[in-house]
């Protein structure tokens, strides 16, 4: 069984055994920008994995996608160019196209049934993906649910129809808002607010921590609590790296680890506590009725059929294997 636990767009980490003939750097790659709880939690596991690996083992983050885009280092990780990373499943799924499912607009029914199946029926599947690709998989972590901001109120499917919104680069993103009629506009992370400064979208898809922390309300200042994608995050190392590992250093490894739901604790907190800075900066926060919610989700639930056939592989095992972790799973 895998142990799952890691650290949110962060977590990997190679810790030490006590063989190690001197000290060793690896190179830790994420988009988590400065002041977000993604930094705190990887300067809290640098510490940890200095300290199971009696200060022999050292990761170097390389935060706000200094090293590229998502999807371009998550390749060079693949291919031993760097070490390891935290990325969304966006970017993972341009490695494992699966993990595309995850992100199905409105595929969970609550966050406990969420975690409940990423962590009991999910694990080791994708574990055994990421390995035919030449990646270890350590687990999951969190980037929090994706929300819909707007140069103005977004409230139902029909405000967005014509629209030009940003939609993530993925499959579950695009049929998302291709269902909603909007106009949308696939940009990376890092585009995003030259994309609305100039005009070439006036809306977006994004999750909370980045609407607020990365400063994409001051420029669509409405914020609408659609939350219909969950984003959780994979971390993931080169596979020769890890197997070159020694036993004992495997070990520190897991000892090193964050437990996830720590993780995910952190993140979903930070949620509100930045949707109240946004409203104290003049920002305007949205939530939806339940019949405003169930346009939205009346609209997107008939994406998922589609989405599998697109996606191919092993999708529709994956997403029989979804509905049966959810039915295993409770709701609340």
């Amino acid at each position: 069984m895998i142990r799952l636990a890691a650290v949110a767009l962060l977590g990997a980490v190679l810790a030490a055994g006590p063989a190690f003939a001197q000290k060793k750097e690896f190179r830790y790659a994420t988009s988590a920008p400065p002041g977000t709880p993604w930094e705190k939690q990887i300067n809290e596991y640098r510490a940890n994995v200095q300290k199971h690996s009696n200060g022999q083992i050292d990761i170097v983050p390389y935060l706000n996608s200094v090293l590229g885009s998502e999807t371009e280092v998550i390749g060079q990780v693949q291919r031993g160019r760097v070490d390891m990373g935290g990325f969304s499943i966006t970017a993972g799924a341009t490695v494992v196209p699966e993990l595309a499912l995850l992100a199905a607009p409105y595929i969970w029914d609550s966050e406990k049934q969420l975690d409940c199946v990423l962590d009991n029926h999910l694990a080791q599947p994708f574990f055994d993906m990421f390995a035919k690709k030449g990646m270890y998989f350590v687990g999951w972590a969190e980037a929090g649910w994706v929300i819909v901001g707007g140069k103005k109120p977004l409230i139902t499917p029909d405000d967005v129809r014509g629209y030009k919104v940003r939609t993530a680069p993925s499959k579950a993103s695009a049929a998302f808002w291709s269902a909603m009629g909007a106009n949308g506009v696939p940009l990376a992370v890092t585009e995003i607010n030259s994309s609305l400064q100039t005009g070439m979208v006036d809306g977006v898809d994004v999750p909370i921590t980045t609407f607020v922390a990365g400063g994409v309300g001051r420029l669509a200042p409405h914020a609408v609590l659609t939350r219909h994608t969950n984003l959780a995050s994979v971390v993931v190392i080169n596979k020769r790296l890890y197997d070159g590992l020694s036993a004992e250093q495997k070990k520190a490894l897991e000892n090193a680890n964050t437990p996830p739901e720590q993780l995910r604790r952190e993140v979903r907190g930070m949620e509100m506590f930045l949707l109240g800075k946004h409203k104290e900066g003049g920002g305007q926060v949205h939530a939806l009725t339940p019949d405003q919610l169930g346009e939205w989700k009346k609209r997107a639930s008939a994406t998922h059929p589609d989405l599998v056939r697109e996606i191919g592989g092993e999708a529709q095992q994956i997403f029989e294997r979804i509905q049966r972790g959810k039915a295993a799973c409770p709701v609340s």
